[in-house]
């Protein structure tokens, strides 16, 4: 085929080591959990590119619609950096009107701070006033005595050694 070296060779040969070569570092994350590489992609790389076509840039890599389902031509597509970190099983999908979204998404979308949607959800808050309630500013000139000493909330946290978010609460 001629095409040993691109990009898309390198890509085929990669997803194929995942869910095949046991001594791959991320086998277990793929072949370990079932994943497999239908017959036709595994069989030839051709049929890989003739479905896949070439990728469209550098950043770009193989997805799968369904991280829980194999690698094939319904499931694969050429993505980008953010839709794979979208779709990976590590993720805490949350449920909003827009339907179900990843935490980064949702963040995204509702303006608001990933890790003040992670603590609220951590503390209890249902997805709904996790992402509605209002976020408090920081106000981060104002001073805070204790004992006689004022600093600034970032300036108690690294003398005390108390998360910042901590104080906050």
């Amino acid at each position: 085929h001629g095409m040993s070296g691109t990009p898309e060779y390198e890509a085929w040969k990669h997803i194929k080591s995942r869910c095949y070569n046991k001594r791959n570092k991320d086998y277990r994350l793929y072949g370990g959990r079932g994943i497999r590489v239908c017959q036709a992609w595994f069989d030839s790389f051709l049929a890989f590119y003739t479905d896949m076509g070439p990728r469209p840039g550098s950043k770009f890599s193989v997805e799968r619609r369904d991280s829980n389902s194999d690698y094939g031509p319904t499931n694969c597509y050429w993505g980008t950096p953010e839709q794979q970190a979208n779709n990976t099983s590590r993720n805490r999908i949350v449920e909003t009107p827009e339907g179900s979204l990843t935490m980064a998404q949702a963040s995204k979308l509702y303006s608001i701070p990933y890790s003040t949607l992670r603590s609220r959800l951590r503390q209890g808050l249902s997805a709904e006033s996790a992402l509605t309630s209002v976020v408090r500013p920081c106000a981060s000139g104002t001073l805070y005595e204790l004992d006689g000493v004022e600093k600034t909330l970032t300036e108690w946290s690294a003398a005390k050694g108390i998360k910042l978010t901590t104080l906050l609460y």
